[in-house]
């Protein structure tokens, strides 16, 4: 049951993001394959709780007027179908989201594997935070799915992360470091890191299909969706 729309998460959808969290957005996107730009499903699972859903479609990220900002995946459009803009974050916004999170503002961040193709400046924006995307692909023969080692299974520890989540995949995912490493691949590679500064808290994933309409109710991944954003 819906308590109350408390919590505002801002999606931002002007900087070459990879998904929307409008469907009708996605099917424009891609018509034949829609729940491959779509976060519908996880935007409309917050909604039913304590979260009001915003997406930015015009405006820089200036000034931000939300509890939590989420950037999904910015990426040149010629390597996938994209929300349109520039992948690069302007001075002008790195600092603006900066001064956000230092004032208490949360701030999460979806990347991929292979990220330095992707020609956004994640990195940059991240580095006050002390977290970094590293150029990976992460691999697991043995804890995989259908034998495809792009597909694997995270090492889910104890945390208040992992709570309530007994088993979660990754999709082509990349590794990231410092901060606190909450979620790990059993290669001990970074998959998910989180950071606090200031008043705010930062938080980093290594792959973006995890919570995509495909994948959203496979295992785990709601619940671990729910403490990302908690």
């Amino acid at each position: 049951m819906k308590r109350g729309a408390s919590i505002r998460v801002l999606f931002d959808e002007t900087h070459s993001e990879s998904w929307t969290v409008s469907r009708q957005r996605a099917l424009e996107i891609d018509p034949e394959r829609p729940g491959y730009s779509s976060y519908q499903q996880a935007a409309d699972d917050l909604a039913a709780r304590d979260f009001a859903i915003l997406r930015n479609l015009d405006r820089p990220l200036t000034s931000i007027d939300a509890d939590v900002l989420v950037l999904l995946h910015p990426c040149d459009a010629k390597w996938e179908r994209t929300t349109g803009g520039s992948p690069v974050l302007a001075p002008a916004e790195l600092a603006g989201i900066l001064a956000f999170v230092e004032q208490g503002g949360g701030l999460l961040v979806v990347t991929e594997y292979e990220h330095d193709k992707y020609g956004d400046n994640l990195n940059e924006l991240l580095a006050p935070f002390g977290l970094t995307i590293e150029n990976t692909t992460i691999f697991d023969q043995q804890h995989c799915v259908a034998g495809n080692p792009a597909w694997f299974f995270a090492e889910v520890g104890t945390s208040e992360l992992t709570h309530g989540v007994e088993k979660a995949c990754f999709y082509q995912a990349g590794s990231c470091r410092g901060g606190t490493i909450a979620l790990q691949a059993r290669t001990g590679a970074g998959l998910i890191a989180l950071a606090k500064h200031g008043k705010g808290r930062v938080a980093l994933i290594t792959d973006s299909m995890l919570f995509g309409d495909e994948h959203f109710q496979d295992y785990s991944h709601r619940q671990l969706w729910r403490n990302l954003l908690y």
